[in-house]
């Protein structure tokens, strides 16, 4: 095909002249839709999207992975155990870092990221138990200073059974 501005000779399929840059008056010409290409990692090759081997090498493709959504629950579930070690002055903090973290460590196999939800679970299990102990500790501490005063106001101040020198 020629030109009909400039009068080059040019490609049949050109939109514009490549020398005058004149349109054509040929349709662009656009791909339907486009299939997914997948490429040999061996050779580098074009090769069919299902393909389980390469037909130039012989190597095998390893079809990609399936991605799975983000373990939402278990990533909240670190966040909020995070945030009980850091200020979890109440015991209601880190149980529900616990529970959040036990739900992302159950839903493991539908959901990526379970690390975090493992995580926070044993951040939660610890903080857990180091906050009962406090409770514990605060408790006898209570009930040992009560008995005290109470010893004291029954005895006037004197041991019960003798001094102890």
């Amino acid at each position: 095909m020629y030109c009909r501005n400039c009068g080059k000779q040019i490609d049949d399929n050109a939109v514009v002249c490549p020398e005058c840059g004149a349109k054509t008056g040929v349709p662009e010409q656009r791909p339907a839709a486009e299939t997914p290409r997948a490429y040999c990692k061996n050779c580098g090759k074009e090769v069919d999207p299902k393909a389980v081997v390469c037909p130039h090498c012989g190597v095998q493709i390893n079809a990609q992975k399936e991605k799975k959504p983000v373990n939402s629950l278990g990533i909240a579930g670190f966040i909020v155990s995070l945030v009980s070690v850091i200020a979890g002055s109440t015991f209601v903090v880190p149980l529900v870092g616990l529970i959040l973290s036990a739900i992302g460590v159950a839903q493991r196999e539908k959901y990526s990221s379970s690390g975090f939800a493992t995580a926070g679970l044993i951040i939660s299990i610890v903080t857990l138990v180091f906050w009962v102990l406090m409770i514990v500790l605060l408790a006898v501490g209570v009930f040992s200073g009560f008995f005290d005063a109470l010893f004291d106001a029954i005895y006037g101040g004197q041991p019960p059974y003798g001094t102890y020198y």
